[in-house]
C-alpha cells in the first residue's frame, strides 16, 4: 500500500495512542498543533525566540501530563491550549514583561511603494496599541478565538468559564477594539 493509499489516522486514535505512551502518535499531534500553539504563544510574548522556547515547554508539559490527565480526544486541543495559557502565565509571573509596542513586528511589503509599507506598519501599530489596552480577559478570548482558531466551547475550556460567557466576552472585546481603533485613527 502506498503512503497516499493509507488511511489517515484520526485524532481520537492518536490521542489514545499518545496517552498509552506512543511517542510517534504524540509526534503526529505535535506536528499538527505546533503552528497553532506557536502563534498563540507568540501573540502573548511578542518575541520569536521566547515563543519557540515556551512552545516547546508546552509540548513537553503535555507529554509528561498525558498519562495523568488523560484528556478526551474531543477536548485535546482545548487541553493543549490550556497548557499554553498556563505556561505563558507562569512566564509572566517569573519575569516582568519588557516588550514595547515598538516591537510589533515589521511588515515586509514587496511593493516598491514605501508609503504602503509605512501605512501597513502604522495600522499594525494602532492595532497592537488597541489590543494592548483591552482587559486581559478580553485579550485572552481574542487570542483563543482568532489566533488559536478555537471554538467557543474550546475557548471556554481554556478559560475555565462557560461557552455563553465566552460569547459575551468576545462580543465585548470586539466592541472595545472597534472603539479603541476609532480613537487611534482620529
Amino acid at each position: 500500500m502506498t503512503p497516499s493509499e493509507q488511511p489517515e489516522l484520526n485524532e481520537t486514535e492518536l490521542v489514545a495512542r499518545a496517552i498509552g505512551g506512543d511517542s510517534e502518535a504524540f509526534g503526529d499531534l505535535y506536528e499538527h498543533y505546533l503552528d497553532h500553539i506557536y502563534r498563540y504563544v507568540y501573540c502573548r510574548v511578542r518575541n520569536h525566540g521566547e515563543a519557540e522556547d515556551l512552545t516547546e515547554n508546552v509540548f513537553l508539559k503535555a507529554w509528561e501530563a498525558l498519562p495523568r490527565s488523560r484528556p478526551r480526544a474531543s477536548r485535546f486541543r482545548a487541553w493543549l491550549f490550556r497548557i499554553a495559557h498556563n505556561t505563558v502565565v507562569d512566564r509572566y509571573r517569573a519575569h516582568k514583561p519588557v516588550a514595547s509596542l515598538d516591537q510589533v513586528g515589521e511588515i515586509h511589503d514587496e511593493s516598491p511603494m514605501p508609503e504602503r509599507a509605512l501605512e501597513a506598519q502604522q495600522a499594525m501599530t494602532r492595532l497592537a496599541a488597541a489590543f494592548a489596552r483591552l482587559k486581559p480577559r478580553y485579550r485572552q478570548v481574542v487570542l483563543c478565538r482568532f489566533v488559536g482558531e478555537l471554538s467557543h466551547a474550546e475557548t471556554a475550556a481554556v478559560l475555565g468559564t462557560s461557552e455563553g460567557n465566552v460569547r459575551v466576552l468576545q462580543h465585548r472585546a470586539l466592541q472595545r477594539m472597534r472603539r479603541l481603533w476609532t480613537e487611534e485613527t482620529e
